[in-house]
């Protein structure tokens, strides 16, 4: 079953916004820290894999979409 095109817009327009963000992650101009105790941790890694994560899922849809 198709999806609407509404939401295949949506995932390539979110897949542009997550492309950059990773890119900005991975060229060390973006950092992501949390504090912990008063700590500051960086967390870039963690949200760097779990953008490719995201980044894996909706290209997922889009193929299951494109098989039909």
């Amino acid at each position: 079953m198709p999806f609407p095109e509404e939401f295949i817009r949506w995932i390539e327009q979110e897949q542009a916004r997550l492309q950059t963000e990773l890119k900005e992650m991975e060229s060390g101009c973006r950092s992501v820290s949390r504090v912990s105790g008063g700590v500051v941790i960086d967390i870039t890694r963690d949200e760097a894999a779990r953008v490719r994560k995201h980044l894996a899922d909706l290209q997922h849809v889009l193929k299951k979409h494109r098989e039909g």
